[in-house]
């Protein structure tokens, strides 16, 4: 029990982190075929019923009773909703792989953030982790080569995405 335990959420991790992974693949493929106006309902239709379904059949929880709602408010603005405008449209403007590198930049910037406005200062194993985490993102992309170009543009847009999911 006390193994199955330990291994179900390294497998839970691992199957989250190649599905966050992949949607900037299927995301590019997407937008070669629609807007961004249509792809970013549409993904959030398909988010709201599978939470949906998942709260209907009791997969999650939630009890907004005594909470801070207004917080909350303000955090779904910069997570998921401006976030996904800038991270669509800066893939729209770059390849996918400029965009997978630049969204492995979060845990340096949420490091860099919590360090100058919660005050934390980050072990060395989190420094060494994060480092770890960036610099397999850096030898894939540069293992597949720059035979996509993306432009400055879409590049600016998808520092907009990684300023806002570090929000």
């Amino acid at each position: 029990m006390n193994h199955k335990m330990n291994t179900l959420p390294i497998l839970s991790a691992i199957l989250t982190s190649s599905i966050f992974g992949l949607s900037f693949l299927f995301s590019k493929k997407a937008l070669n075929i629609v807007d961004p106006f249509t792809l970013l309902p549409f993904r959030f239709l398909v988010a709201f019923l599978i939470i949906s379904i998942l709260i209907f059949f009791g997969g999650i929880k939630i009890n907004y009773k005594d909470k801070n709602i207004k917080s909350l408010l303000f955090l779904s603005l910069a997570q998921p909703i401006v976030y996904f405008i800038f991270e669509t449209f800066g893939i729209q403007y770059s390849s996918s792989s400029q965009a997978g590198l630049m969204i492995a930049l979060i845990p340096i910037f949420v490091t860099i953030l919590s360090a100058y406005i919660l005050k934390e200062t980050p072990s060395i194993k989190q420094c060494g982790f994060i480092f770890l985490s960036v610099s397999g993102v850096v030898f894939i992309v540069l293992m597949n080569g720059s035979n996509s170009s993306g432009s400055l543009l879409g590049v600016f847009l998808l520092l907009g995405a990684v300023l806002s999911a570090c929000v």
